[in-house]
């Protein structure tokens, strides 16, 4: 997204943010936050500080938001898109919540391998994320109230569109592009892509 409006923009007018807020779609155009209030983290895209991003945060926090800001985004950015990659590609294939997919040691393994793939992607792509990238985002979602799936489920049961496109399908994308297979988020973009744009009219 940030590399999309920079080219509208110009990359040097963009600032990276990471944002964990709970929200769904409600229709078109209208996000509902369902959670409270939540954290953004932002940065500088190509890293470092600048007295803008400085200026920033002390008028989110001013405001009430808690922000904090990261010298390397590209790390947060990367860590969230490993996670919701797995959590939403796995609980929308498999229409299950974590707690049945934690309990099952197959589907459990293919929520990590479906990271694993993505935290692959990333160093190729020269993200500098921690060795245990996949083990801490796997360790959050185990974690969570067993009932929690990724937004992405709620869209397709919803017959809502899917953010298949911007998740597991860019990491195809980009896997292909850098010669790195990804077989299990091509499992995932290819048996959802019927539902990208809503229900098939065929269901």
């Amino acid at each position: 997204m940030e590399e999309q409006i920079g080219k509208v923009v110009g990359p040097e007018h963009v600032v990276g943010c990471v944002s964990y807020v709970s929200s769904t779609i409600k229709s078109p155009g209208v996000i509902a936050q369902t959670g409270g209030p939540g954290t953004l983290v932002f940065g500088e895209m190509q890293g470092g500080m600048s007295t803008r991003t400085e200026a920033l945060q002390s008028t989110l926090q001013n405001s009430g938001i808690t922000a904090e800001l990261h010298s390397d985004i590209q790390v947060s950015l990367w860590q969230k898109f490993l996670g919701i990659c797995g959590v939403n590609g796995i609980t929308a294939l498999t229409r299950l919540p974590m707690g049945e997919i934690v309990a099952c040691k197959e589907t459990h393994n293919l929520m990590r391998g479906t990271m694993q793939e993505v935290e692959t992607v990333a160093r190729a792509s020269g993200a500098n994320l921690p060795e245990d990238c996949v083990d801490q985002s796997m360790n959050f979602f185990s974690s969570v109230e067993p009932s929690v799936r990724g937004s992405m489920y709620y869209d397709l049961a919803a017959g809502r569109c899917l953010e298949l496109e911007v998740l597991n399908g860019t990491v195809v994308r980009l896997g292909s592009e850098k010669g790195i297979p990804t077989p299990i988020n091509f499992a995932i973009y290819a048996a959802l892509k019927p539902y990208l744009n809503g229900k098939p009219s065929s269901c």
